[in-house]
């Protein structure tokens, strides 16, 4: 039996279910899998214990007038069923439609300077009402039957009492029972129907429940299709060794969620071991997957090309050891909430304070642990800048074989850019550097230079090669010169 954590899952599977829908849609399923185990242990156990106690005292008083209320309680049960089969809230089209009303809110709320900016309020409150359409149509009818049902469960109760009145008249008179056996029966057997209401009611839990676990283990029962665990590599080629040679034959690619728009095509490169090669072109030309690529978020299909690493197909690699190979910097870096030394010892789990120092100094942000030792400085306190060098230093402690750099400094001022513009320069070092450069004068000095257009390689060669064609890097770099 496949057994696999919905984390286990590749940005590839993830991406393929349409981006973040698997881990929404997870959270969501999880919550109501929680309501309904409260439910099941804090009211349904205490409920038919309840039920059971109050059943069994009633009829040690007065069994008769016991059996005559408890009569009452299969058409109490029946037309709450009834309503359960009729108000359907929790069908599958209202919790998806209850779901993307949820996305958009939490959008909104995300990005609600820009709303505010653009005057997208009555559009933004349009597209909302759209897609809970369907819920407020279903909400209408179902109030109607809701209360058509509410006001028969108020009959019961109408009904049950005046049985409990004419039988205890009845039996009163006979000296049957007296008047505090009539008051124990009535409070306690009677009060039973609430809480069976109450157990009623909440039904609907089941519901949900085996939708929320059919999901559930569907996804944890989907096999990963690029096996990121150790466990899961144990038969591959070990990366230990390699060397850092990069090829890519005829490589075409696709993100899954969008499987008919080709972001590469037909793309060939050779890279040869310690070489720094720079990516670059407009926005949306394919250069960012090619980092993916590289990471193994994603894989390419069998038939669209290839891709290795030391002339080896970079599936067949142990991916946990290949990672470790492998050193990624982007713009936006990953600043855990633990102190920056703990930050930096991501790059290796294993290293001591004084190499996470070590690390440090070499990425110029040795002075950002030392506020931290002595200001407690909280993460989100860090300016771009520092956590920048941060990440820089987690990839010095790491000390890869291939460093993949995608737009590293381009969301920094003009003075950060060059402080951690200068330790990317030292980290590169010895090192197959792959870069992705906003700034084409940071890449000026690269081996090679990949000119990339609408998924194509464009044109190659080196800074001044490039140059003297005076074609689209030529165009790019007067761009690039001018703003």
């Amino acid at each position: 039996m496949k057994k696999y954590l919905s984390f286990h899952l590749s940005f590839y599977d993830i991406d393929r279910n349409s981006p973040g829908s698997i881990l929404t849609k997870m959270s969501i399923n999880t919550i109501q899998l929680k309501e309904f185990m409260n439910f099941i242990v804090g009211y349904s156990i205490i409920i038919i214990s309840n039920l059971i106690t109050t059943l069994i005292i009633g009829c040690c008083y007065e069994y008769k007038l016991t059996l005559i209320i408890y009569l009452l309680l299969p058409f109490v049960i029946f037309i709450n069923i009834l309503r359960r089969f009729l108000i359907q809230v929790d069908n599958k089209k209202s919790i998806e439609a209850s779901m993307e009303g949820g996305s958009i809110i939490a959008e909104c709320v995300s990005d609600l300077n820009a709303i505010f900016a653009y005057n997208f309020q009555p559009e933004v409150l349009r597209i909302y009402l759209e897609v809970i359409d369907y819920i407020t149509q279903r909400q209408i009818r179902d109030n109607i039957i809701n209360g058509i049902v509410m006001g028969l469960t108020f009959l019961s109760y109408y009904a049950k009492d005046a049985a409990i009145c004419a039988a205890t008249k009845k039996f009163v008179l006979n000296d049957s029972m007296n008047s505090d056996e009539m008051a124990v029966i009535q409070s306690i057997v009677g009060n039973s129907f609430g809480s069976i209401l109450l157990l009623l009611r909440n039904l609907g839990h089941i519901k949900k429940a085996i939708l929320s676990l059919k999901f559930i283990y569907s996804t944890l029962e989907t096999e990963s299709l690029i096996p990121a665990y150790a466990k899961d590599n144990i038969n591959k080629i070990s990366a230990d060794n390699i060397k850092g040679k990069i090829e890519f034959r005829h490589v075409y690619f696709a993100y899954p969620s969008n499987p008919e728009h080709v972001i590469l095509k037909d793309i060939n490169m050779t890279i040869m071991p310690g070489q720094k090669i720079a990516l670059v072109g407009h926005s949306g030309c394919g250069k960012s997957s090619i980092i993916q690529l590289l990471n193994r978020f994603y894989d390419i299909e069998d038939d669209k090309g290839e891709i290795l690493i030391d002339d080896i197909n970079i599936k067949e690699y142990n991916l946990y050891e290949l990672r470790k190979k492998i050193g990624f910097v982007s713009q936006e870096p990953s600043v855990f909430k633990t102190s920056c030394i703990e930050n930096i010892r991501y790059g290796n789990l294993n290293a001591t304070d004084e190499e996470c120092k070590e690390a440090a100094k070499e990425a110029n942000s040795l002075e950002i642990l030392e506020k931290d030792k002595n200001e407690n400085k909280k993460k989100s306190g860090l300016s771009g800048g520092q956590k920048q060098k941060l990440a820089v230093a987690r990839i010095f402690l790491k000390n890869p074989v291939i460093l993949l750099l995608d737009e590293a400094t381009s969301a920094l001022d003009k003075q950060s850019e060059t402080e951690v513009q200068k330790s990317l320069d030292k980290l590169s070092i010895n090192k197959t550097t792959i870069s992705i450069a906003h700034r084409l004068k940071t890449i000026e000095n690269s081996d090679k230079i990949f000119v990339f257009d609408k998924g194509r390689i464009y044109e190659q060669g080196t800074h001044e090669e490039l140059m003297k064609l005076k074609k689209r890097y030529y165009i790019l770099q007067k761009y690039s010169i001018s703003s």
